[in-house]
């Protein structure tokens, strides 16, 4: 009986952690994602931190960049894999909310700082190696759908060659589709 009703405790315990609840519009929920775009193929978690910040967590596979002091070049024909981070303010999730635009699935527009790790799978290619890269963004992430996404952002950053120490500013460009589950 006791092995019963702990059961049926774990059981009512786990519904009530990871069970939907309808929340009030304008209000940011945590997202797990497939997404595609300009940086690659990846799956991303954005959970939410507050009321008008989540963090972008994603890691997935796209192209090779090759950085020299002044110039920055992505080849998609030379695979990569990626890890990025980008924590993102949404500046107007509320007033979308009271105008009776469209919030969910994040719909909104937003500030962000990515962070970005970028490996390729093969080392011994001179022209391409391990970098780090980084940028400043303004952006929009809309719902098309109830579980598909358009993410778009354009900024300003800065890409380092990890060996060589070689840097160069770019301009950070990029668009997404992605499908939540």
């Amino acid at each position: 009986m006791k092995m019963f009703n702990l059961s049926i405790l774990s059981i009512l315990l786990v519904v009530a952690i990871f069970g939907q609840s309808s929340k009030p519009a304008g209000t940011l929920v945590s997202l797990a994602k497939i997404q595609a775009g300009g940086q690659g193929i990846g799956f991303a978690y954005e959970p939410v931190l507050s009321k008008k910040f989540t963090i972008d967590l994603c890691a997935g596979v796209g192209g090779a960049y090759s950085i020299a002091e002044a110039s920055l070049d992505y080849d998609v024909l030379k695979p990569a894999v990626y890890l990025s981070v980008t924590p993102k303010f949404f500046y107007n999730i509320a007033k979308r909310a009271s105008a009776g635009k469209n919030t969910e699935l994040n719909s909104g527009n937003y500030f962000g700082v990515s962070f970005k790790y970028n490996r390729p799978f093969n080392r011994s290619d001179d022209l391409v190696r391990s970098c780090y890269l980084t940028n400043i963004h303004w952006g929009i992430q809309r719902a098309l759908g109830e579980h598909f996404i358009f993410n778009a952002h354009a900024g300003l950053g800065y890409a380092q060659d990890i060996p060589t120490r070689f840097g160069t500013i770019y301009p950070s460009l990029d668009f997404r589709f992605s499908y939540a589950f």
